[in-house]
């Protein structure tokens, strides 16, 4: 099965429309998930046709996310990155990581920052990238993620499309 679905998780998708649409034009399937729960139902089962994620990362923490040091959800997609990273490693039979985005309002070095303050590394490399929204054409954002996505598609094989 040819990944060709990209997944976007945003508590507030109306400021990521224009992103999503611009993805689409450019012939993937995309799907829009509103909260952490929905997220971590979905990826916790195997989904071979997903090609990527993109999510932000200040979200409201659902049931599944919620501790002490993360009630105003600062650290949200943080967690939700770390969480789809291990339920998708286990399950994804192409043994290809899934390619995991931030599309965040943050700066770039803060949301690399709070990713490295919970240990995860945040190199932006063939397999993760971050943007910023705000000032981010969503054509820029397209081909740019696009272009990612074409690099790891040679990187680890045919990841599909």
């Amino acid at each position: 099965m040819n990944a060709n679905c990209v997944v976007f998780i945003d508590d507030q998708p109306n400021y990521i429309e224009y992103f999503v649409q611009e993805v689409k034009r450019r012939g993937f399937q995309t799907k829009v998930i509103k909260d952490v729960d929905e997220a971590i139902a979905y990826f916790s089962l195997p989904r071979p046709d997903v090609a990527a994620v993109v999510l932000d990362i200040i979200m409201p923490p659902g049931r599944d996310l919620w501790e002490s040091s993360n009630e105003e959800g600062l650290w949200t997609g943080v967690y939700l990155y770390g969480k789809i990273s291990s339920l998708q490693g286990i399950l994804r039979a192409s043994g290809f990581p899934l390619p995991i985005a931030v599309l965040t309002q943050r700066a770039v070095g803060d949301a690399i920052h709070m990713l490295e303050e919970l240990g995860i590394k945040a190199p932006i490399n063939e397999k993760f990238q971050i943007w910023q929204k705000v000032g981010l054409e969503a054509d820029q954002f397209a081909m740019e993620f696009e272009t990612w996505l074409q690099a790891l598609r040679e990187l680890y094989g045919s990841l599909g499309k």
